[in-house]
């Protein structure tokens, strides 16, 4: 190591690169090894990261089994202020790599911590093939790891073109984290802590580990959930045995406001002692655990296209299907990241402001008769926001239900296009909280559809301070061979083809009477 230009005050090297020798060794026609390449890139482009000058070094000779190791290595890690571990084979059967990244495990516990911030480690794990997490040093135990592979191969963008942006993508992600914790730790070297104080507690979000061909998405989502200021969990890889599995889920999820699970075509890996649910089912459903319970709010990302196989089919049945699941958990389908992102931090306000009011003092005040709470302005006609399908729209009994409910007096809502734009999430979360009541009109295209509809209204109209004053499922042309509807959400109203009044004669009368509207 050279004379210190180090970032950190107080430390002669910003990044220690542990790595054994065999993964350096050129291949093919590179002049250089990857690690090599790989310690380039990190000189060149950490600097761009922190505004300033870092110190990155690694070990460039083997050293011999005679040669005394602290003198050669433990007292410069012990001025090294973070760790990469370029893992491999080679790495965990390399003596010299364990002892490094043990000795430099000691000293960061004496000095400021091995995490930062609360949940930030100072070491960082690169994956350049598929490692099983059985065989890691406990040291490695909650890293950020970044994968350096695609399929079963070693991304190599020197050699191979296309693996070039992959390779990038994951470099920054490494050298974003990894400029984060620096200036964290320079902050701290500034005030002379020897740990950084704590700062004021951040909102907490569950990330659910995915399947590989959702990673870069993945890893998108932490990035800017990351940036905006928010603690993202969990921190590394989960356990792959089932009991310290579900241990580490459930700890991350008691900690968090909200959940994200992004599903896609493939099932995920089923951890060791389980029956046959995936790493990824399993986190779902123990987030449905949580919410049931707790605050929690899931949100489910579903990605396009089919199904991998049978026990993806299976789940993917399963979120359509199940009455928790709609109940307590957003299912967000045919959209892109940018939309999830959007609907993420729309929530995350919405958590944000509910907590800012539960920590407002109450205001003493009169109380309600019983249904005085239910009733709209005097002044204004009761609104009735009906849902339906896109392709029912303009279907004939549907208008003529909409021309009777304008003739009794009523607002009929639906969800509008605005400027030619598609209607929003969010126009649908507001017409649900201002309604008087509410209609779905459900001619059996799409069962999913009405579950998810149904799972709204049990999401949405439960935080109300109004009461929404009647609910019902009007099933449009309802025969004897159809499935019956049966739940206890809704008023369920069986049409008969063409659209008549009495169809709708138990909800009017419901709205009628509570709403204080005489019965025309």
């Amino acid at each position: 190591m050279t004379s210190s230009k180090a970032y950190v005050e107080g430390f002669e090297a910003d990044v220690f690169i542990s790595y054994a020798r065999l993964d350096d060794k050129p291949v093919l026609g590179d002049a250089e090894g990857w690690v090599s390449q790989f310690h380039a890139e990190l000189v060149n482009q950490l600097p761009v990261y922190l505004g300033a000058e870092a110190e990155i070094w690694r070990d460039r000779e083997e050293i011999r089994n005679n040669e005394d190791f602290s003198k050669k290595i433990s007292h410069q890690l012990e001025s090294t202020a973070t760790f990469v571990a370029i893992l491999s084979e080679s790495f965990i059967h390399r003596e010299w790599c364990l002892r490094e990244l043990e000795e430099f495990t000691n000293h960061a516990q004496q000095r400021y911590g091995v995490y930062v911030d609360g949940d930030k480690k100072r070491i960082f794990s690169i994956e350049r093939m598929p490692m099983s997490r059985d065989v890691l040093p406990s040291q490695l135990e909650g890293t950020t790891t970044y994968r350096f592979f695609e399929g079963d191969r070693i991304l190599r963008p020197t050699i191979n073109a296309s693996h070039r942006a992959k390779y990038l993508a994951s470099v920054e992600d490494l050298l974003i984290d990894i400029s984060r914790v620096l200036k964290l730790l320079a902050k701290a070297a500034r005030a002379g802590d020897i740990a950084p104080a704590p700062e004021e507690p951040k909102m907490t979000v569950y990330l659910a580990q995915t399947t590989s061909e959702l990673d870069d998405h993945a890893a998108e989502m932490r990035r800017d959930l990351t940036e905006r200021g928010y603690r993202v969990l969990p921190v590394g890889d989960l356990p792959p045995r089932s009991a310290r599995f579900r241990e580490e889920v459930r700890s991350c999820l008691a900690k968090c406001a909200l959940s994200i699970h992004l599903i896609g075509h493939d099932y995920g890996f089923v951890p060791e002692g389980e029956a046959s649910k995936s790493n990824v089912w399993l986190q779902h459903e123990m987030a449905l655990e949580r919410a049931q319970a707790s605050d929690l709010q899931p949100i489910v990302w579903v990605a396009g296209g089919e199904a991998g196989d049978a026990r993806q089919r299976a789940f993917m049945a399963y979120l359509d299907e199940d009455d928790v699941v709609q109940s307590h958990a957003e299912i967000l389908k045919n959209c892109g990241l940018e939309e999830l992102k959007t609907e993420t931090y729309d929530k995350l306000d919405r958590i944000r402001k509910d907590w800012a009011k539960k920590a407002e003092p109450e205001q003493a005040g009169p109380v309600k008769a019983s249904f005085a709470g239910l009733r709209p302005a005097p002044d204004e006609p009761p609104m009735i926001y009906v849902m339906c399908e896109e392709g029912s729209r303009k279907s004939p009994p549907l208008l003529a239900m909409r021309k009777y409910l304008l003739a009794k007096g009523y607002d009929p809502v639906f969800l509008e296009k605005l400027d030619a734009e598609e209607p929003t999430l969010q126009q649908h979360i507001d017409n649900l909280t201002l309604c008087d009541a509410c209609i779905i009109y459900y001619d059996r295209k799409s069962p999913a559809w009405l579950a998810q509809k149904l799972g709204d209204l049990r999401k949405y109209l439960r935080g109300r301070e109004r009461p929404v004053i009647a609910k019902a499922i009007y099933q449009v042309a309802a025969g004897d061979d159809d499935e019956a509807i049966e739940t206890n959400a809704a008023l369920v109203l069986r049409g008969q083809g063409e659209f008549a009044p009495e169809h709708l004669q138990p909800f009017v009368e419901r709205l009628d009477a509570l709403s204080g509207r005489s019965v025309l």
